[in-house]
Parts: C-alpha cells; structure tokens; sequence
C-alpha cells in the first residue's frame, strides 16, 4: 500500500511540478471546502485528471 502511494506521489509531482500550487489547494480546502471544489472544478474541468491527483495528494498531506 505504501510503496502504490509513493509511486502515484513521484508520478503526480512529475505531473505538476508544482508544490505551491498544491499548498495553495490545501488551505482553500481547509477553509471552505464547498466553494473550493466548484471554482476548482469550473477552472480545471479540462484538466480532470491532474486534479484529481491534485485533491487526492492534498487529502494525503493534509491528514
């Protein structure tokens, strides 16, 4: 299980690059979840996929 999460981490930041990007939907997460998701869906519905692993990165850091 450890090893599945490190290899999608690796594959996610070589996706990015972009560590602030990923701070940043960290605390709008954590402050207002509601509107975070619908604006972040609105910007990057043709980015579907990085999003997801965005939210799912953020999930795993922020707990």
């Amino acid at each position: 299980m450890h090893m599945q999460w490190e290899i999608m981490i690796e594959q996610t930041n070589s996706w990015t690059r972009d560590t602030s990007f990923i701070k940043r939907l960290r605390r709008q997460m954590r402050n207002q979840p509601k509107k975070f998701l619908k604006s972040t869906m609105y910007k990057h519905r043709m980015n579907y996929r990085l999003m997801c692993m965005s939210l799912m990165l953020s999930l795993l850091y922020a707990y």
